[in-house]
């Protein structure tokens, strides 16, 4: 495949994560102060679209990223390893409830592959390989998303919104991946 035909291979991963979020939103109750698997656990089939969506966009991410990504920028090693331990991270958030015996198991995952998103834009906005201007870009995104993580881990002020925190920050990464896929 051609480079453009990858790069919307990684825009179609991000848009299928989107649309099961958009769904689940629009056809379950939407509170602001609880979290993406909160409101995917509410019921079975909110549960499973969200299990299903995000297999499958973490399957996308994972050949985007492995397959494309790295080899056209030349990334190092770490780059593929943070890839790999936010799609399984999230793939086992995913189809581990967040509610019930498993809850934590469920946390260690989904915050472990959030937190992955920090090393993973840092060698982005690390290598040489890279446009200066898209390492700009993704140094800045970086920054963003440190700062994000500490606001809402320190902040019970947070928690009212913490959905909104969540979106953005998973957004923000979104952002600066296809921003590299296609600018760098």
């Amino acid at each position: 495949m051609n480079d453009q035909l990858y790069q919307l291979l990684g825009t179609l991963g991000f848009a299928i994560g989107g649309l099961g979020l958009y769904l689940l939103f629009k056809f379950w109750d939407t509170d602001k102060s609880k979290s993406i698997s909160h409101h995917a656990a509410a019921g079975k089939q909110s549960y499973l679209l969200m299990a299903m969506t995000e297999s499958i966009s973490l399957a996308i991410f994972l050949v985007f990223t492995l397959h494309w990504m790295a080899t056209k920028f030349s990334l190092p090693t770490i780059f593929n390893m943070c890839c790999v331990g936010i799609a399984v991270g999230f793939a086992m958030a995913a189809w581990i409830p967040v509610s019930g015996p498993r809850g934590r198991l469920h946390d260690f995952f989904a915050y472990t592959a959030a937190l992955l998103f920090i090393p993973t834009l840092g060698v982005l906005a690390s290598s040489p390989n890279i446009t200066i201007v898209v390492r700009i870009v993704d140094a800045l995104v970086l920054l963003i998303l440190v700062g994000l993580f500490a606001y809402v881990k320190r902040s019970e002020q947070s928690r009212q919104s913490y959905l909104y925190w969540q979106l953005t920050y998973v957004l923000l990464f979104d952002f600066a991946i296809l921003t590299t896929a296609y600018f760098g």
